[in-house]
């Protein structure tokens, strides 16, 4: 928590492990819901610099939504991974809906019950890069439709279960996220590697 951008918990349980502890989700109702902010948007009417950092676990191997800022009208950006094409992916959202986005994607076969960090990072244009235990990733790049940027909607931030899936279990996450951070700037390598090293071993880089 930071400032006052206070997520909102539902059906969430904590268990030692991770940095401390890890919000346990059980795929069905959790989830972590924070008001729609202007400091979670990362537009000025041009792209800005951002990245999103987090430890996850999977328990149950299917379609997962770690975090997104999207609901059932609109949608900025969204972080998670496909099941049935075994890919972690970091997409943005052109003009607040999904018909044009831009995704970062690369192969991904979770180790049930294994702790991952996985982080997206961007630099306002060109492409997003993606790491994954600090290590940056041969990602492919898929363009849908025509991008010409994010917009500042009026979204949620949803952290575990698709914005969008009010009342399923698709998009759901069975397992576990802990350290979820937002950073107003292109991580670099450099940084990547020191914070998924120190959070890896369960150490807060912001005690």
């Amino acid at each position: 928590t930071v400032g006052t951008n206070n997520g909102v918990a539902t059906a969430i349980t904590y268990v030692t492990g991770g940095v401390g502890k890890s919000s346990v989700f059980n795929s069905g109702t959790s989830k972590v819901d924070i008001a729609d902010s202007a400091d979670l948007s990362f537009t000025d009417g041009s792209d800005l610099a951002f990245s999103i950092s987090l430890l996850f676990t999977i328990s149950v191997d299917q379609k997962s939504m770690f975090i997104s800022k999207r609901d059932a009208t609109f949608t900025e950006y969204q972080f998670g991974y496909d099941s049935g094409l075994n890919q972690l992916q970091f997409d943005i959202m052109s003009g607040g809906n999904t018909s044009n986005y831009k995704r970062e994607l690369f192969t991904f076969n979770p180790v049930i019950g294994q702790n991952y960090h996985y982080v997206g990072t961007y630099g306002g244009s060109g492409r997003q890069s993606v790491y994954l235990d600090g290590v940056l990733q041969t990602s492919t790049e898929l363009i849908v439709g025509t991008y010409t940027g994010m917009t500042n909607t009026t979204a949620k931030v949803r952290m575990g279960k698709g914005g969008w899936t009010e009342n399923s279990g698709v998009w759901s996450l069975d397992g576990k996220l802990d350290v979820v951070r937002f950073w107003d700037k292109e991580l670099t390598s450099a940084e990547t590697l020191a914070i998924a090293t120190a959070e890896l071993a369960g150490t807060d880089i912001n005690p």
